[in-house]
């Protein structure tokens, strides 16, 4: 199991989607499987990235097309129209259009002119050939049509592959990251890794309450990390001349101070500094205004992360300047 931001999660469905793709993308290179098979799976796919567009379109194509803003496009995009300001067209789905080729191309084999002589050999020949040219344009109109589903098909599986393969490239970083920071938080306290946890859980309710209440004890993990590694002091910091309070209300100061000491890139402390800044003052303001879930999370995430990068300052040293 992985934690994401909402709460526990596996990433079974993840690797599936991504394996569902890949298989899609490989049924259509290789032409393994009938149109109607890659239909439906492309569906399956559509519904678990929730790509509510392409899910229309394949439900179009597996029940027909109806007079829609998407039914038109993708009328135009797989050539169905005979008449497009009439409204005239094949408003049938792929599935019933393979069934249309494989009759007309029985049509055609059994269209041949029989054995004829005399007066009749001509008009029935201009008739068989009129037939099957008939059958030939549906036929050619049909498979076009197939072709441009086909094309359109392999459109879709590519960009859901690569969008999957590269999220999911992200996970792993991601994880490796949570892994590296939750090790480096565990020891600080007893209950450091449980406020990470609770945040998560109040960010997965989504409602106001649960939001301040998920950066009220984003703010307490701060505090908690600067007084495990930077313990209140009533001894004052000399900066360039400045005296700078370490008591049990100045977080900053004493986080701020613990950069310094570990760090000889001033280009590393400002940014540090900086990211405390914004993100101390966010948190606190969003106790008390409106704060949405979606900034709660970066807010969360951010936090998380900028907690990781101060404390590997403790294993690792800084070379110069930062460029």
């Amino acid at each position: 199991m992985r934690r994401g931001y909402g709460g526990f999660v596996s990433t079974s469905l993840a690797v599936h989607t991504l394996q569902l793709a890949t298989e899609l993308l490989d049924d259509i290179e290789l032409s393994r499987f009938p149109i109607s098979a890659l239909v439906l799976k492309a569906a399956r796919l559509a519904r678990l990235v929730g790509d509510s567009t392409s899910q229309q379109w394949l439900e179009m194509e597996l029940h027909g097309y109806y007079d829609s803003e998407l039914g038109r496009r993708y009328m135009s995009l797989t050539g169905r129209w005979l008449d497009e300001k009439a409204k005239q067209g094949y408003w049938q789905g792929i599935v019933e259009l393979e069934a249309q080729i494989s009759a007309h191309e029985s049509l055609l084999s059994a269209s041949q002119v029989a054995n004829l002589s005399g007066d009749g050999l001509i008009g029935a020949l201009a008739q068989a050939r009129q037939a099957q040219a008939r059958i030939a344009t549906a036929i050619s109109r049909f498979t076009g049509t197939r072709a441009k589903v086909l094309a359109l098909l392999h459109q879709f599986a590519v960009s859901r592959f690569y969008e999957l393969a590269f999220s999911a490239k992200q996970a792993e970083l991601f994880e490796s990251v949570r892994q590296q920071v939750d090790v480096l938080l565990s020891p600080l306290s007893g209950d450091t890794l449980a406020k990470v946890e609770s945040i998560y859980q109040r960010l997965s309710e989504g409602d106001e309450e649960a939001v301040s209440q998920a950066l009220t004890t984003c703010r307490r993990l701060i505090d908690a990390v600067a007084d495990a590694i930077y313990p209140p002091t009533n001894q004052a910091l000399a900066v360039n001349g400045e005296e700078i309070a370490l008591g049990a209300a100045n977080t900053r100061n004493r986080l701020n101070a613990y950069i310094r000491e570990r760090t000889q890139s001033d280009s590393r402390r400002n940014k540090l500094r900086r990211t405390l800044a914004d993100l101390y003052d966010r948190v606190s303001a969003g106790v008390h205004s409106e704060v949405s879930i979606d900034e709660a999370r970066f807010l969360f995430f951010n936090s998380y992360l900028y907690l990781g990068e101060v404390l590997t300052l403790a294993t690792v040293t800084d070379v110069g300047e930062v460029a």
